[in-house]
């Protein structure tokens, strides 16, 4: 593309379905000696809203849709996922894109989003 990302694509008629891969160079590597966790930390809030969308109408909007969206972060990459049927990839593209390039982070919802994390993570632990 003219911004120097890559696409590629894979096609395979046999089912309705369509996943779009957005992949950033950001994952675990690249977090600060004192930032230890903000790249999940980020990934985990991605959903929770954007400039156009509220977390609960992504929600209602993959509930509705039978869509999936998600987002991990890996030690070199950051990755977001969405899949859909064909015929909802339209509506839903948007939400992608804004999940991507315009998320929101509410502080409420990091909050909370950071607070699931810390249990898990002393979960693992004991």
């Amino acid at each position: 593309l003219p911004n120097g990302s890559r696409v590629f694509v894979v096609e395979d008629k046999r089912t309705p379905l369509v996943s779009f891969t957005v992949s950033v160079r950001a994952g675990t590597l690249f977090e600060p000696g004192d930032k230890r966790g903000v790249a999940e930390l980020v990934s985990a809030s991605l959903q929770e809203g954007t400039k156009s969308y509220t977390a609960d109408q992504i929600a209602e909007l993959l509930d509705r849709t039978g869509a999936s969206l998600s987002a991990s972060a890996g030690a070199e990459r950051t990755t977001v996922t969405l899949s859909c049927l064909v015929d909802d990839a339209d509506e839903l593209l948007p939400v992608l894109y804004e999940t991507v390039y315009a998320p929101v982070f509410p502080a409420d919802k990091v909050a909370r989003v950071r607070t699931r994390a810390v249990a898990g993570a002393t979960a693992r632990k004991s």
